[in-house]
């Protein structure tokens, strides 16, 4: 029996060539065969290598895309130091809303504050009740200057004693379809209180130094803790010397609004509410932070229970202007 030797098949014993492709080489055993392809077929056209390489550049371009959206969602600055009131909040699901409310503006009492600048080399840096039952608090700038600030007792009784507003705001969460009505904690916000004493954090500073000054004067004067079951207006936290995220807020966008009044910044402040459990994506409410806008475009998303100026890049929440 023979083969071809080109394309392998068996080919009758009489005949000297290939009747299938025409091949006279003929052999009397099953060959090997080694068909060469055309030259052609192993060469990409152009066009097939634009087409492979513009797939290869768009994976390689979602891929970063992807990468860097995943980054901004995730990332914070420094600030992994926060703590969140998650028992204390009301997040009903029914379809009241009311956000379009008044907010009340609630009168100063007059002559609230005394300042003192302490004399040289004086290393007292106590807060203490004196025998009137004010409360003096002793803070040092960013700039090693000490200031004393009293807070008057008829003061602080003003505000203890005060209505504390109950006025809610509601939001639709779409990622868990539920509605949340929450404290509103724009009528606790009381720059106004601060008009007399305010310009010791604004007295040389721009906006920006002024907003760290702000800061650094609750970091050194309130840490967190509960106060009670509800929450506090600014003079009241800073008697206790601690409060939760509402409370530490309220302090730090009261102190923002009244410098910002007092020297023009142009800041917008806002109050974020949010959970402090996935802070780019909310799935509860159980966290607020201040948000500060300045007129160059920079914005500073503050965590308010920090113990040093803390900010996030990205959050997820629902915003309201003070």
């Amino acid at each position: 029996m023979k083969y071809c030797s080109r394309c392998g098949k068996e080919i009758d014993d009489a005949l000297n060539f290939c009747m299938y492709c025409g091949e006279k080489n003929i052999l009397s055993k099953v060959p090997s065969l080694k068909v060469p392809l055309p030259k052609e077929s192993l060469k990409l056209s152009k066009g097939k290598k634009i087409v492979i390489t513009s797939v290869i550049v768009i994976v390689l371009i979602s891929c970063i895309s992807i990468g860097i959206i995943a980054f901004l969602q995730n990332s914070q600055n420094y600030n992994t130091n926060y703590t969140t009131d998650n028992n204390n909040w009301n997040t009903n699901n029914n379809n009241n809303n009311n956000q379009n409310i008044v907010i009340p503006v609630i009168p100063s009492p007059n002559n609230n504050w005394t300042i003192t600048i302490p004399p040289p080399n004086d290393n007292n840096n106590q807060n203490t009740n004196d025998n009137n039952g004010n409360t003096n608090l002793t803070f040092t700038k960013l700039d090693g200057t000490k200031w004393y600030w009293t807070i008057p007792y008829s003061a602080y009784y003003y505000y203890v004693n005060l209505p504390h507003p109950t006025e809610t705001v509601s939001f639709y969460n779409s990622n868990t379809g539920e509605t949340y009505h929450m404290l509103d904690f724009r009528p606790y916000v009381q720059p106004d209180y601060f008009n007399n004493i305010i310009y010791s954090l604004t007295t040389g500073e721009n906006d920006k130094q002024f907003i760290q000054e702000v800061v650094n004067f609750k970091d050194q004067l309130v840490t967190y803790g509960s106060l009670g079951d509800k929450y506090y207006f600014p003079v009241e936290t800073l008697v206790a010397r601690h409060g939760r995220c509402g409370d530490t807020s309220i302090l730090i966008a009261s102190l923002l609004k009244s410098g910002n009044n007092q020297a023009h910044y142009g800041l917008t402040i806002s109050i974020w509410y949010c959970d402090a459990n996935h802070i780019t994506q909310a799935q509860a409410v159980n966290h607020v932070i201040v948000e500060v806008d300045c007129l160059d475009g920079s914005k500073y998303f503050i965590e308010t229970t920090a113990i040093s100026f803390s900010t996030y890049t990205y959050i997820w929440g629902w915003k309201y202007d003070v």
